[in-house]
């Protein structure tokens, strides 16, 4: 019986956030998508040549930054009475649902990375997915769903225009100093959970 309930319980929850069948299918087919864009434009590289880090394409860096927001779509408020019956205030559902839409993506990163071009290393592919989401929570946070896909079209705007940012300082293209990225990442993304959790309650977001 209590399993019943909280079956119940969980499937409202997710409904109510638009997190149906036809979202799964959208967001597979967006990491379909991003395969073959990082696929398109790669010339043929003579095996006898060992390149064991390299970035991804400029497109198929844009389809892995934008595919997050796939998750940012879902990060909707509950219904009023599942919030209202719930021991757990609006913050924490927000993180939970938050860190949940992150697991999913990054497994979903893990899982298409061995279709992916082998010579970029899983990590950088993970972690633009990641800057990518944070972004778009962002632009959530700040603008509205409507408008969240400008929070990880500003990192791709900033990072692929040539001369916008210095060579040495490019976090995403320069593998020298692709290490960086991950701070950078982790930084943006614990900010944008504090700010989609803090979100004030009584705007509909």
């Amino acid at each position: 019986m209590i399993n019943r309930v909280v079956s119940s319980r969980v499937r409202v929850w997710c409904r109510s956030r638009r997190a149906g069948t036809i979202w799964i299918c959208v967001l597979v087919a967006s990491w379909v998508i991003c395969f073959l864009s990082s696929r398109i434009g790669i010339p043929s590289i003579d095996p006898s040549i060992t390149v064991q880090d390299r970035p991804l394409e400029q497109l198929g860096t844009a389809c892995v930054l934008f595919v997050g927001l796939v998750n940012v779509f879902v990060l909707r408020e509950p219904v009023a009475w599942l919030v209202a019956t719930s021991p757990l205030r609006l913050r924490y559902y927000r993180t939970l649902w938050l860190a949940f839409n992150t697991v999913l993506g990054l497994m979903f990163s893990v899982l298409t990375y061995p279709i992916f071009p082998q010579d970029v290393p899983i990590i950088r592919i993970a972690t633009l997915w990641v800057l990518g989401f944070s972004f778009g929570v962002f632009a959530l946070v700040i603008f509205g769903h409507n408008l969240a896909f400008l929070g990880p079209f500003a990192v791709l705007l900033l990072f692929s225009t040539p001369k916008l940012v210095p060579w040495h300082l490019n976090l995403i293209y320069n593998v020298e100093v692709a290490k960086y990225l991950g701070v950078f990442t982790l930084c943006s993304y614990l900010s944008s959970v504090i700010l989609f959790a803090l979100k004030v309650d009584r705007q509909v977001i």
